[in-house]
């Protein structure tokens, strides 16, 4: 027999998750992170966001993203649409990636191959959304080197990811090892 009580508990406290994801996302993107002039962010905001897609799948992530995307700007620099395209696809790429990488996970070595795996799903999706992607679109409003944009940009996303991987990776063990 099919309990649905506890099914309703169980989407009711992945919804909870999800709004608190986005809470944070928010928080660690808008008020925590270090701007650097109008095409430059350091910082862990996207971490929520990469957690949501990689635990609970790609919409949920794609959820998280675009919420905390457009709540986020509203609240501060005003909201674009077209700036919210690489937030959207930061937020399904990891779990889409994670997918992909499970397909092929090797059981020996299995706590190497997660730490890989997760660091890749988060490097790859950052790389192409923030360091790629966002800099197309943010030399096009704020015209300046297209090529000083990908670099740096890339860059940046490429270090952010892998050290959003690492804490993610790191997050998702020590939950695992307390249940």
């Amino acid at each position: 027999m099919h309990d649905t009580k506890n099914d309703k508990n169980n989407y009711t406290l992945m919804l909870v998750f999800l709004a608190m994801m986005m809470a944070l996302t928010i928080i660690l993107t808008r008020f925590v992170s270090i701007p650097i002039g109008n095409t430059f962010r350091i910082g862990l905001g996207r971490l929520p966001v990469f957690a949501s897609s990689m635990w609970f799948g790609p919409i949920s992530g794609l959820i998280v993203a675009t919420g905390a995307d457009i709540i986020g700007a509203v609240l501060t620099t005003g909201w674009n649409p077209v700036l919210t395209i690489p937030a959207a696809l930061a937020g399904l790429l990891p779990g889409l990636l994670a997918k992909i990488f499970r397909l092929r996970k090797r059981e020996h070595n299995r706590s190497a191959w997660i730490c890989i795996r997760t660091i890749l799903c988060v490097a790859i999706s950052h790389v192409a959304t923030s360091g790629i992607l966002m800099s197309f679109f943010l030399n096009y409003f704020y015209p300046s080197s297209l090529l000083l944009l990908l670099g740096m940009r890339t860059l940046i996303a490429l270090g952010e990811g892998v050290v959003q991987g690492i804490l993610l990776y790191l997050i998702e063990t020590r939950v695992h090892h307390e249940d």
